[in-house]
């Protein structure tokens, strides 16, 4: 409301404007006393202003049944805007209501030659000859009629009163005044006896119909209202109104053709009527014809230019469509009349969101928390909002105070679990989502969030009863059978996981999830020519389904059925993907300072922050890296476990933001926000990668490092990081799309303090050799076994230790292929998957491990060096081949333990058979070699990739395209690092 009354000289007509829409909107929810007092200070300031002159004339006229004092203000409006025949309308109803009838004779004609329509003027004149004849009982059918108006009322021009037709025993005004009154004061039950008396006595009488229609819609009775209201719309059929108002109530029931029926009557016996296209406008919105809603937003706000809900609204429908800079101009149209509208801003700020409008958009949402500090919606949008930037402290208290406002909001409640289910705090996200579906115990998503959290806190029986509970009460719901599959995956039952997600595809067979899931399940139990099938078929159903094209590409790498060039091709295609669907979003300028020396942000994308294999090479790296004060770090980590390693990894960067959640889009604009220099993927093709945002480009140079052997196939990453002669440049030209950078090393592998000690080489008791195997059964496949098979062969007192099986003993298809070979089983011996200690210390049992192939070991390779045990690998010419060489060439290790055949793998294993004591020599000697080599390593490692980065950075500084790069020992100013058997030999 208004404040003291202010001077000529304070109030501008922007003010004045500003004033006469709020007028408007609390005429229109039937706050007369306040619109009033809106009207009446706009005339102290402006005498003559025509609208508000008519409206407190309307006002008084009509809602408040005093016609004689309405007469001076409509008088006064017409003085102001003569040819407005809105004003003559509402000028001569009130000459009639006030029964001055000779007046109001002789102004009709006046009224027509300003422009009064000749329907208009012949409804005017009919209701004055019936007034004329029952004047001791004025008939009060138009007072009522526009009493229960369903909208705000409008500018001169906007719409007409009713046009009522001819009445038929019709209560006398004493008669209805009270209801009229209670309706009001909004005392409803009072007013809804005393209306269905009225009706019980005046069955035809549409006046009391429509008031009655209107008391049963605030009683909340809508059937009632419902045909009450159609009975109004018989009784009145030229009652523009009363077709507006049915059309309203068939919209809250549902009866979306009909209510466009009724407002299509009410827009023909009265074009001008702003509120009906705006009604109209709602109901074609809802009912899925948007062009047509869009018309009738515009007309609406073309008749009521200060209409705020009608600029409003058009705004949401332009936003759904997409059509963002218009939904802006809509809405800030509507702030210019309610400035401090929290809905509107808050709607506005999701459309500068969606335009990459980030700083804008945060202005918006806060300014609607604080014009309404009290609205736990508002909050809990505020915290949507926030989480989706990556705020998540700011998301978390936002959360937190909508649920201090209403305990029980559920989309606060919702919202927060899913914020720290992001954070890995699942036993808090749990609490909020149980309290959430206490709340709504029928809706079956909320109960698969449930879930899905008790899966990732490994409570696989209560998350699997949770998803069987959602099957059996809804069959189709694909996410929870998807989910069924994952969680008997990840607890490592994947004999049932399999039984499961077939079952699964017999019932929702174009899922294509399931058809991933089936193909990751197979990957890992070492059947990938089947898996690729799988994930072939995820990819005719969902041909942009990112994850699964990654898992087949992995797949691929592990089968011997596929050539490299055929391997390469995948990669590719999936880099054509993703440069089609980023289109012309890709960055192709950047802003950042092109200054050769300057710290340079290096931004690090990974999901595997946590224990997992890539940390035991990154916290050793980055322990040292962030020390260097040429370069400052953010970490992007795209995974919601939180543990040691993640702990471990975290305090080493400048800047730390969890992005599982955000959309590619909105993760490149984050990292764009963070000028980001360079920017290194460390997963490739591997589980939670962010490949896809790497598309749009938004650092200025792009690098690959480690997680995945072999090209990611995206052409907007620039550079590869490999080791010296891991393989030769003309075979990484062909296999990659990246440039090749060089380093002396690309990692540095530390073992734990807890490791258990070395032992004695078992072939010094035992007499025989022990073969193992520690790789995932997903690299062994049959002709790994063949080749492992001849080894044992060629060696008949040999034996074979295997570990991680994901049951008590091996798969029935691995036993099968063993026996095929004419391997008695008690040579084999079979470990399920079990903790990192006694995983260690099963290599207590091993002389020599054997490797798979084409996909080698790399930290099971580093595990066994750590515990002084070499493995026999196979060199081949692809990436995934090589890993196992190039680590047991850093040891010096190369010439006894790599070949380049499966019969010179062969041959050294006779070689070791007959040379055991050579053997337990260089057992007894990895330990404290790696020891001694770990720190020189290291510095080597970061000193390559310090080295790479700014001759990277450089070269772009002087925009100079990228090209393959090579980083000598010589050139970060460290000796070449002794190998074991240079150290032997000295």
């Amino acid at each position: 409301m208004l404040e003291a009354n202010p001077t000529p000289a304070e109030t501008s007509t922007e003010q004045l404007d500003q004033w006469l829409a709020e007028a408007m909107g609390f005429h229109s929810q039937w706050q007369f006393d306040e619109a009033r007092s809106l009207y009446e200070a706009i005339l102290r300031e402006q005498p003559g202003h025509p609208d508000a002159n008519h409206n407190l004339g309307v006002l008084l006229a009509v809602q408040l049944l005093q016609p004689k004092q309405a007469l001076p203000y409509f008088e006064a409006a017409l003085n102001a805007a003569p040819r407005q025949a809105q004003f003559w309308f509402s000028y001569v109803d009130a000459l009639i209501k006030a029964e001055s009838f000779d007046m109001a004779e002789q102004v009709l004609p006046m009224a027509q030659m300003y422009g009064l329509d000749e329907a208009r003027h012949e409804q005017l004149s009919q209701d004055l000859r019936q007034s004329r004849a029952s004047s001791l009982a004025p008939h009060p059918s138009a007072a009522v009629a526009t009493t229960v108006q369903s909208a705000a009322p409008q500018r001169a021009g906007a719409r007409k009163p009713v046009a009522a037709g001819p009445q038929k025993a019709d209560p006398a005004l004493r008669e209805i005044q009270p209801v009229i009154d209670m309706f009001n004061k909004k005392d409803y039950a009072a007013g809804l006896k005393t209306a269905k008396r009225l009706s019980y006595r005046f069955p035809t009488s549409g006046a009391v119909w429509k008031l009655l229609g209107a008391l049963e819609q605030q009683s909340g009775n809508l059937q009632e209202a419902l045909n009450a209201k159609r009975r109004a719309a018989e009784l009145l059929p030229s009652d523009a109104e009363a077709h507006c108002n049915l059309g309203n109530t068939l919209v809250a029931q549902g009866l979306l053709d009909e209510a466009c029926a009724s407002f299509e009557r009410a827009l023909h016996l009265d074009d001008g009527y702003a509120e009906a296209h705006f009604n109209y406008a709602n109901a074609l919105a809802e009912n899925g014809q948007p062009q047509q809603a869009e018309a009738e937003y515009r007309r609406a706000s073309e008749l009521a230019p200060a209409w705020a809900d009608a600029h409003s609204n058009l705004g949401f429908l332009l936003r759904q469509q997409g059509r963002l800079a218009e939904a802006a101009e809509s809405y800030e149209r509507a702030l210019g009349i309610t400035p401090g509208d929290p809905v509107v801003l808050q709607n506005l700020g999701l459309v500068k969101s969606a335009q990459g409008l980030v700083d804008e958009a945060m202005q918006c949402f806060k300014a609607a928390v604080a014009a309404s500090p009290a609205s736990a919606d508002l909050q809990g949008a505020y915290g949507e909002m926030l989480h989706v930037m990556g705020r998540l402290s700011a998301a978390e208290s936002a959360f937190r105070r909508a649920l201090q406002l209403q305990p029980e909001h559920p989309v606060a409640l919702r919202r927060l679990g899913h914020l720290l289910q992001h954070q890995g705090r699942l036993k808090e996200a749990e609490t909020c989502l149980r309290r959430c579906h206490a709340l709504q115990p029928d809706n079956m998503v909320i109960l698969f969030e449930v879930g899905s959290n008790l899966s990732e806190q490994k409570r696989w029986d209560e998350s699997l009863q949770v998803f069987r509970d959602i099957i059996a009460r809804k069959p189709d719901f694909a996410e929870a059978h998807i989910n069924l599959s994952k969680a008997l995956y990840e607890r490592g039952d994947l004999a049932h996981a399999a039984v499961e997600v077939e079952a699964s595809l017999r019932t929702l067979p174009n899922v294509a999830q399931l058809h991933s899931n089936l193909g990751v399940i197979n990957t890992m139990q070492g059947r990938v020519d089947v898996a690729i099938g799988s994930f072939r078929r995820a990819l005719e159903l969902d041909p942009d389904f990112d994850f699964a094209r990654s898992c087949m590409l992995y797949a691929l790498s592990h089968s011997t059925e596929v050539q490299q060039d055929e391997l390469t091709q995948e990669h590719m295609r999936f880099g054509a993907r993703i440069t089609e669907r980023v289109g012309s979003k890709l960055r192709t300028e950047h802003a950042n300072e092109r200054s050769p020396e300057r710290v340079l942000r290096i931004g690090f994308v990974s999901a595997d922050f946590r224990q997992h294999a890539v940390a035991k090479f990154f916290i050793p790296f980055i322990e040292a890296f962030a020390k260097r004060p040429e370069f400052s770090c953010y970490a992007y980590y795209n995974h919601a476990a939180r543990d040691v390693d993640t702990e471990a990894i975290e305090r080493h960067f400048a800047v730390w933001r969890p992005v599982v959640g955000l959309s590619d889009d909105r993760l490149a604009k984050q990292i764009e926000e963070d000028g980001i220099d360079i920017l290194i993927d460390l997963s490739g093709h591997t589980a939670g990668n962010r490949l896809a945002m790497f598309g749009y480009k938004p650092a200025p140079l792009q690098v690959t490092w480690g997680g995945y052997p072999g090209t990611t196939g995206v052409r907007t990453i620039d550079y590869r990081l490999v080791e010296h002669g891991y393989m030769a440049p003309p075979v990484f030209q062909r296999q990659f799309v990246e440039h090749m950078v060089e380093l002396p090393a690309v990692s540095a592998f530390h073992g734990l303090e807890t490791m258990p000690d070395v032992n004695e080489a078992p072939a010094a008791q035992n007499g025989f050799i022990t073969f193992g195997s520690f790789n995932r059964l997903s690299k062994i496949n049959h002709d790994v076994i063949v080749a492992w098979c001849g080894v044992l062969r060629s060696l008949p007192g040999s034996r074979l230790v295997m570990a991680g099986m994901t049951g008590a003993g091996a798969p029935p298809q691995l036993q099968e292929w063993f026996a095929q070979e004419g391997i008695d089983a008690d040579r084999l011996s079979f470990h399920a998957r079990t903790n990192f200690h006694r995983y260690l210390s099963l290599h207590h049992e091993v002389d020599i491990c054997l490797d798979t192939f084409p996909y080698t070991g790399g930290t099971t390779t580093n595990h066994a060096l750590w515990m002084g045990v070499p493995t026999l690998t196979v060199a081949g010419d692809t990436y995934p081949s090589r890993q196992s060489a190039m680590f047991l060439r850093r040891v010096g290790l190369e010439d006894g333990f790599v070949s380049d055949s499966l019969e010179g793998m062969q041959t050294q294993a006779q070689h070791w058979a007959r040379n055991t004591a050579q053997l337990q020599h260089i057992r007894s000697r990895l330990r404290h070699h790696l020891l001694h080599a770990h720190a020189e390593q290291l510095d080597v490692v970061v000193g390559g990739l310090s080295q790479a980065l700014r001759v990277m950075w450089r070269r772009w500084c002087a925009a100079q395209p990228a090209e393959r790069l090579r980083v000598e020992y010589e050139d970060i100013g460290v000796q070449r690092l002794p190998s074991l058997l240079t150290e032997e030999q000295s």
